[in-house]
């Protein structure tokens, strides 16, 4: 039984030798499975599973090679070196956060919803400060200097219009000059600039033209009104502007100069960490534009990734629903009620410091790549 057992293994074993290979001399078919002695060859662990070999992990002990189990226990033998099965175990690395630039923007906006300097884009500006980071923080209103201020040397304000070309080229620009003299690469890019659907009405610059912002608790325009009017092109031209084209824009242009950095142990040299909506998937009456804008973001995330892999820069986004924001402390308290009991748990409203923290995920986990991730308490609201 036993010599049954030791042929069944040394057959397995030699299989697996020929599919992975190794970096001692290969074991041709039939030819002898004795171990080659220690003194001759080091021996060197590289798994503490025998998971490795596909064998199942609760087969062998995790620190016995699999060719000894049945032999004279005293015998040396040699462990297979497989650095390519065994690596997140000899070096695991991760995206360092410290000692890097990152780029976070915000709208023009003051009641945007993803500003950089209030709600969501502020928590994420003040995690990665804490952890290491210079931030340079786009924004087209006085919130962001004030909140450069606050933080001290760490971060930096540079105004920015995401629907304007040659604001943005200005301000990624200042920001890569500010990580050159600060010696901290830029590592990511955050853009946060996003509108909802306007109402009131007021005068955006870029556009040179008047348009409006609605409040927390209304709702954008149905594409036909109640006498069967088509709804006017310039709201989408407007939300698509700075949700769409305002991402696609700053990203294209940071990335250029995360390709310069030097890259890490891995190839890696930064992230991009865009932001969508619960709305991409579940859009409510009066979100077509909004919808639109976010799931666009959402779809040209694995394309993004695929177009950047090359430079060893990864591609994540966020799709966040309700979260408390400046926008949302707006809002009534029937339409927040009704908007919380669309969430599983916890039934309120997600944190900022909860955004923040898995954008932080995003960038210091090198396996997120080309994803959408969701937050938001499996809420998958019906119509509302």
């Amino acid at each position: 039984m036993a010599e049954e057992m030791q042929n069944g293994w040394d057959g397995l074993l030699e299989s697996r030798i020929r599919m992975h290979g190794t970096h001692g001399p290969r074991t041709e078919p039939g030819a002898s499975t004795v171990a080659t002695p220690a003194r001759s060859r080091p021996a060197r662990i590289l798994s503490s599973s025998p998971s490795h070999l596909g064998l199942g992990s609760s087969v062998h002990p995790p620190d016995r090679d699999i060719r000894s189990q049945h032999r004279d226990e005293a015998a040396p033998f040699t462990l297979l070196h497989r650095p390519h099965l065994g690596r997140a175990q000899i070096d695991r690395t991760t995206m360092k956060i410290s000692g890097r630039t990152f780029i976070v923007s915000g709208g023009w906006l003051t009641s945007d919803f993803t500003n950089s300097a209030s709600g969501l884009g502020r928590a994420c500006v003040e995690d990665l400060i804490k952890h290491g980071a210079n931030v340079a923080i786009l924004d087209m209103n006085e919130d962001g200097k004030d909140l450069a201020a606050e933080l001290g040397s760490s971060a930096k304000f540079f105004v920015c219009d995401v629907l304007d070309s040659s604001s943005i080229s200005k301000a990624v620009e200042g920001a890569a000059e500010w990580a050159q003299q600060t010696k901290r690469p830029v590592g990511g890019v955050i853009p946060a600039a996003g509108v909802s659907t306007p109402a009131t009405v007021r005068f955006c610059p870029s556009m040179k033209k008047k348009l409006a912002w609605r409040d927390a608790d209304a709702r954008g325009p149905q594409i036909l009104d109640r006498n069967g009017s088509p709804f006017s092109l310039d709201d989408v031209d407007f939300v698509l502007g700075v949700n769409l084209r305002g991402t696609i824009d700053l990203v294209r242009q940071a990335v250029a100069h995360i390709a310069k950095s030097e890259p890490d142990a891995d190839g890696e040299r930064g992230v991009v960490i865009m932001v969508a909506s619960s709305a991409a998937f579940d859009g409510q009456k009066g979100q077509i534009s909004y919808s639109a804008s976010k799931g666009a973001v959402a779809s040209m995330t694995l394309p993004m990734a695929r177009d950047l892999a090359r430079h060893g820069i990864r591609c994540n986004t966020i799709a966040p629903s309700l979260f408390e924001t400046r926008m949302t402390s707006a809002m009534s308290g029937k339409v927040r009620k009704s908007l919380e009991a669309t969430f599983e748990f916890p039934r309120r409203a997600g944190r900022p410091d909860e955004f923040a923290l898995l954008a932080r995920q995003c960038i210091e986990n090198s396996m997120l790549n080309g994803t959408v991730i969701r937050i938001d308490g499996g809420s998958r609201p019906s119509k509302i």
